[in-house]
């Protein structure tokens, strides 16, 4: 279902499959008995060039993503592919900031990650369709009672534990942590040189631009479409400035916090818009049209009272210039840097004699 409500117009080669690729023995997974392995940060430090830095945060999130898939059966099943497809997500946004360093390597590693977090995602929708019910029952106490709730839950749960146990039959998730054991391969040889601020500087603005052309269009049209579009550069943004908040940690830590916010409120909209898809083409008597269209109409209302939330939040973060937004950052970058180095004061101290 679309939502026609409008909102105001202010602001803004490696050609070889990777089956036969060799895994180094010092890039192997080392995954722990509990498959809960544990990283640094997802950040980079201003003292470390920036090529190796992006190597080294893409080695922690893959790795973490391939322990948790590896181990997926001895611990919560939907927490582990969640929390693995979460470090896919972030080694994407990642990659992406290099895309224009790396040459063929991103291609070939980009699409490979997608792969492989599509081939575990029916795992985690099955279950998010459940969540989303219970959220939207939650959201309207006056509707608590009716009837539609219960069967329409009762249908996903039996449908989400069927995805599982064919997940568990077919060993899904343990086909998706080999070949990201054979992807981390890949990416640990790429062309990840010492490099400075230039390693990041062409896409960081790209991908900025590609945020605020997504809010304009979600604007324009406000479908489960556009929103959608919208909100995977929202999370793409936010990683980003996670990656970076060491550049001067209390602005941009805030700044992120506020691309997550953003991006739950996105996702929760994305969540109802899969929820209303679903109602609309797989009740097969499940439930009836009556509880589809009363379901649906609740989550329509809902959808609009989170865009509305949403729309603010994204003029904020989408209110500069590209240009301006990476030109920020970069001198931000910069005074860490030399503030690490031990050149914060600029040389003003000893000019005075302290």
């Amino acid at each position: 279902m679309k939502i026609t409500a409008r909102f105001p117009r202010k602001g803004p080669g490696f050609a070889r499959p990777l089956s036969h690729v060799a895994i180094p023995r010092d890039e192997e997974i080392q995954a722990r008995d509990t498959g809960k392995v544990c990283c640094m940060a997802f950040e980079l430090e201003p003292q470390e060039p920036l090529g190796p830095g992006i190597r080294r945060v893409l080695m922690e999130e893959m790795r973490d993503a391939a322990g948790r898939l590896e181990h997926a059966s001895e611990i919560d099943w939907t927490e582990a592919v969640h929390e693995a497809r979460k470090s896919i997500k972030k080694s994407r946004a990642a990659l992406r900031l290099a895309r224009p360093s790396i040459g063929s390597l991103y291609g070939r590693a980009n699409s490979e990650l997608r792969d492989i977090g599509r081939s575990v995602s029916e795992v985690r929708d099955a279950q998010v369709l459940v969540s989303t019910v219970d959220q939207l029952r939650n959201t309207f106490p006056e509707h608590a009672g009716a009837e539609s709730f219960d069967r329409v839950k009762r249908a996903l749960d039996e449908r989400g534990g069927s995805v599982i146990r064919r997940a568990r039959e077919e060993q899904l998730p343990l086909q998706a942590a080999e070949r990201m054991r054979r992807v981390t391969a890949l990416v640990a040889r790429g062309p990840w040189g010492e490099h400075g601020w230039e390693f990041i500087d062409a896409r960081l603005r790209r991908e900025y631009r590609r945020g605020r052309s997504s809010f304009e269009d979600a604007l324009d049209d406000p479908s489960g479409e556009t929103v959608h579009a919208w909100r995977k550069r929202v999370k793409d943004h936010w990683y980003h400035l996670r990656l970076l908040r060491q550049a001067w940690p209390p602005v941009l830590k805030r700044t992120a916090k506020m691309a997550h916010s953003l991006s739950d409120l996105l996702g929760d909209e994305h969540d109802l818009v899969v929820l209303q898809a679903t109602l609309e083409e797989e009740a097969d008597g499940r439930w009836t049209p009556d509880d589809a269209r009363f379901l649906s109409e609740l989550a329509t209302r809902r959808r609009v009272d989170l865009l509305a939330e949403a729309v603010p939040l994204g003029r904020r973060l989408f209110a500069e210039k590209p240009g301006r937004f990476a030109s920020r950052l970069r001198r931000y970058w910069e005074a860490a840097r030399d503030e690490a180095a031990g050149l914060g004061d600029g040389g003003l101290a000893a000019a005075v004699g302290i």
